[in-house]
């Protein structure tokens, strides 16, 4: 019986080797995916980024676009209201003058009208100059 013990196990043993031998055939498939792998993801992470840098250099350009359109059509239309409110200020210019104008003159009459009711307030008037 020792020496079936003995088989049994010399043929476990065998086995063992053999699958021992595949190791190393097994490590270097294994190595060699690894390597594959981590060239794809290079690859990919590179085409990654130049996209990213396209996609960013896109958007940037169409920012500086937009910008800029924005800053004319702000230009313009704060032009526009400079002139309007030139305009404007003129005519309420124009107006101030007529009104005020308007109050000398209306002044200048009350005096008028104020002198020739009092009797001698032209001669107060001259004394007060004389004096």
């Amino acid at each position: 019986m020792p020496d079936a013990n003995l088989e049994r196990r010399v043929a476990i043993l065998e086995e063992n080797m053999k699958q021992l031998e595949e190791v190393p055939a097994r490590v270097t498939a294994l190595e060699s995916q690894i390597v594959q792998l981590r060239t794809e993801m290079h690859n990919e992470f590179s085409a990654v980024r130049t996209e990213m840098r396209t996609e960013f250099s896109a958007v940037r350009i169409e920012m500086r676009k937009e910008f800029s359109a924005v800053r004319a059509e702000m230009h313009s239309e704060f032009s526009a209201v400079r002139g309007e409110m030139r305009s404007e200020f003129s005519v309420v210019r124009a107006e101030m003058r007529v009104l005020h104008e308007e109050v000398i003159s209306r002044l200048a009459l009350l005096q008028e009208r104020d002198a020739g009711d009092r009797p001698g307030t032209r001669d107060r008037s001259s004394r007060r100059k004389k004096r």
